[in-house]
């Protein structure tokens, strides 16, 4: 079966699979401490790949993120065992999943409401919001006051074939791509095409947006089919984003530091 038939069976066959919750004791609003239940995804499938965006330069505000001190996928251990479920769904086809941010405190997000309220400070417009004006990023959902990845069970992701090609390095000052152009036009990864970049603010990136072509919808498709099998939900404006349904803590936001 290739890779296209593999998706097309995956949205037919596949049975959903919730996944069992945790227990631990939840509670509501900010919490500055680390509970046991969260592990480094790492741990649990080392075989994942990372490419911690927001611990780098290449995301929309071209800068490090407050509270990214290591280059690591944090997440409680159900959704760390889901996706392992879903990598291994994934093998079999040559195929693997690439983590782009799991976990995220509570400062980050503030620091990205800053951000968004600072009309003046558009460095990286030309890639990542190249078509919606920054007063409308909010309206438009692509940021949250209160992100479900402070909970600790959402992830961003995409599919890499494997072995996983090389990707071209971003530099700081490097010329900036529209992440909704064609796949050999914008940033040069190493993932399959899913119609944009990862973190583009367009509504290209909206799950089923109808003008993006076929073979990239059968992708998101496969992914959304895939992780909604190992127990996640989708979230509309982004095909990469996805919670895990039973997450132990619905109703807290986390502040810790990934270190």
């Amino acid at each position: 079966m290739d890779r296209l038939g593999f998706a097309v069976w995956m949205t037919l066959g596949s049975a959903f699979v919730a996944c069992a919750p945790a227990k631990p004791v939840p509670a509501s609003g900010t919490v500055a401490d680390r509970p046991e239940i969260f592990v480094s995804l790492s741990d649990v499938d080392p075989t994942i790949l990372l490419e911690m965006r927001y611990f780098g330069t290449h995301n929309f505000m071209g800068k490090r993120v407050l509270g990214y001190k290591a280059e690591k996928c944090i997440l409680t251990r159900p959704a760390a065992l889901a996706l392992k479920g879903v990598q291994d769904d994934l093998r079999p086809f040559g195929l693997g999943l690439k983590a782009y941010d799991c976990y995220r405190p509570q400062r980050a997000v503030d620091t990205f409401v800053a951000w968004a309220k600072d009309f003046s400070d558009t460095k990286m417009q030309a890639e990542f919001y190249p078509r919606v004006p920054k007063d409308r990023i909010f309206r438009e959902g692509y940021l949250l006051e209160r992100s479900g990845h402070s909970r600790g069970s959402t992830i961003d992701l995409t599919v890499v074939p494997l072995p996983a090609p090389q990707q071209e390095t971003y530099k700081d000052g490097d010329p900036l791509r529209d992440c909704g152009l064609p796949a050999g036009e914008r940033f040069r990864d190493n993932t399959l095409d899913f119609g944009t970049g990862y973190d583009c603010f367009d509504a290209l990136a909206n799950v089923d947006n109808p003008n993006i072509q076929l073979d990239q919808k059968v992708r998101r498709v496969m992914l959304r089919s895939l992780m909604e099998k190992n127990g996640f939900k989708p979230y509309p404006p982004e095909w990469w984003h996805f919670t895990l349904r039973n997450e132990p803590y619905p109703e807290t936001f986390f502040d810790f530091e990934i270190e």
